[in-house]
């Protein structure tokens, strides 16, 4: 897994420019810390095949179940885990339709300072409805362009 952190560009317009022109969309990346490694591999294993102990132990020189003990506790009480005979933590069918939450107990303090400041600068401004440009190509298909979306306090009218 690589030890950095690309951000997608999140104005449509640029993004879509970006990729018109060949380039990537890239806003941003950063460098990740062993911590945010650790956190992210948990997070992305469980989400597909599972976090090998051993592997995990491996590669960072210690078992998750020493890193992770709270979270371990609080998602095994919560029966959204199991670990099986050979070490691996999965998601149970629990776990599964709640990976988005089991996922967040694994962002550290920084990243949820950081989502709290980018969310604050939002407010209550949430996506509240969208518009599109669809070109029709001549085989009959049909290619959005554009897309943009329209903002407006959460509960209040439609912009």
């Amino acid at each position: 897994m690589s030890q950095c952190q690309f951000y997608n560009e999140a104005d449509f317009d640029r993004c879509l420019t970006r990729v018109e022109a060949g380039d990537k969309p890239i806003w941003k990346g950063v460098a990740l810390s062993e911590d945010d490694l650790m956190r992210r591999t948990v997070m992305f294993a469980l989400r597909s095949s599972g976090v090998s102990s051993s592997r995990f132990a491996g590669e960072f020189g210690v078992p998750f179940e020493e890193y992770f003990p709270r979270e371990l506790e609080i998602l095994k009480e919560a029966d959204l885990v199991f670990i099986s005979n050979d070490g691996v933590l999965s998601l149970t069918s629990a776990g599964i339709i709640n990976s988005g939450a089991v996922s967040l107990l694994f962002f550290s303090d920084q990243v949820l300072d950081r989502v709290a400041y980018n969310d604050s600068r939002i407010g209550t401004r949430r996506p509240t409805s969208w518009k599109s440009t669809i070109t029709r190509q001549r085989d009959g298909t049909a290619q959005v362009r554009k897309c943009k979306l329209y903002f407006g306090e959460v509960g209040g009218p439609r912009q």
